[in-house]
């Protein structure tokens, strides 16, 4: 029988956490093993684990506090354990639908492909380490559609919406796709959009939403402990390599001949949102889509000189590309 490990970051969220492991007790596909990785260096994780009393629940406290991005990058990139045939990670804030690991291998082992993107509910935040309120709204609304997508309009997902969302991905073992973006960016929300460019093969879509996906705001943003000015100086030089890996993709796609019209049908129109995308990044705006008031623009395009001002000034040179070759960030 297949084995799944799922990674877990956690940090300082107890009550969440339990709900987490609880979601995995009750799949319908026992077969996993979870890593539990704790970034409180007061291991406030280590009783909730303990407390769930179950020997697939593995505690993987990190020792120090490594921040977000690197806990997060870590569950991303660690060697997983032998026998594991699929990997997924599941923050501590998210949870599963029963079904959800039983369905994610299904439909991989139908479509013969490797890598799944499952569709998730949100849940809106009241309190840190409480349940909030679930939405009706999914985190795929009018960007995907069912079945199979290929990865060069993955990529184009990436300009309209955060693309390969952490929860959603579902992935085979024996690919070897190296989902680490911490060398390129130090933003979690960032990060997250990275890992769209970082599959080089079709992927399947599934609308069906078996995770919830918890709208936490500006939390997603928790910086390292100590270190916040440090942090918010590190900000700043993402945003200057964020601009750079949207530089870097719109040139690629339109080396491969792919056109807005190429995706249309995947994630709809070109929206207000990726105007506003286009115009603080430099890039050009056709001019059918110009949809946003001449006033926003100029304010977005002042934004953005003020931006590469200070990156010119703290010695900011970003160098990031698509592999031609291999179809992914390099």
């Amino acid at each position: 029988m297949a084995l799944v490990e799922i990674r877990m970051p956690t940090f300082k969220r107890t009550h969440l956490l339990r709900r987490a492991l609880e979601s995995l007790k009750a799949q319908s596909f026992q077969h996993w093993v979870c890593r539990v990785l704790d970034d409180d260096p007061n291991c406030s994780a280590k009783t909730v684990c303990a407390t769930a009393n179950d020997s697939r629940i593995r505690y993987e406290p990190n020792g120090s506090n490594l921040g977000i991005c690197k806990n997060l990058d870590q569950s991303f990139s660690l060697l997983p354990l032998h026998g594991t045939d699929f990997l997924c990670v599941l923050e501590d804030d998210n949870y599963y639908l029963p079904s959800n690991l039983q369905e994610n291998i299904a439909t991989l082992d139908r479509t013969r492909l490797d890598v799944l993107l499952r569709n998730q509910r949100i849940e809106h935040m009241h309190k840190r380490d409480t349940p909030g309120e679930l939405s009706a709204r999914t985190s795929f609304d009018g960007q995907y559609r069912d079945g199979i997508l290929a990865h060069y309009a993955l990529f184009a997902t990436f300009f309209y919406s955060t693309g390969a969302n952490n929860s959603s991905l579902f992935w085979r073992t024996n690919v070897n796709l190296d989902f680490s973006t911490i060398k390129y960016i130090d933003d979690p929300v960032s990060q997250e959009r990275l890992r769209t460019l970082c599959v080089d093969r079709d992927v399947v879509v599934s609308l069906e939403p078996l995770i919830v996906w918890r709208d936490n705001g500006e939390e997603s943003l928790r910086p390292k402990l100590n270190s916040f000015i440090s942090w918010r100086i590190s900000q700043v030089k993402s945003a200057a390599h964020e601009r750079a890996i949207y530089r870097a993709l719109n040139s690629y796609l339109i080396e491969i001949g792919m056109r807005d019209s190429a995706f249309t049908p995947v994630v709809g129109n070109f929206t207000d949102e990726r105007e506003r995308v286009f115009v603080r990044c430099g890039l050009p705006v056709p001019t059918p889509a110009r949809g946003i008031a001449f006033t926003d623009r100029m304010l977005l395009h002042a934004k953005r000189i003020l931006a590469e001002a200070t990156w010119m000034a703290i010695g900011v040179t970003p160098r990031l590309f698509i592999d031609a070759k291999k179809g992914r960030l390099k």
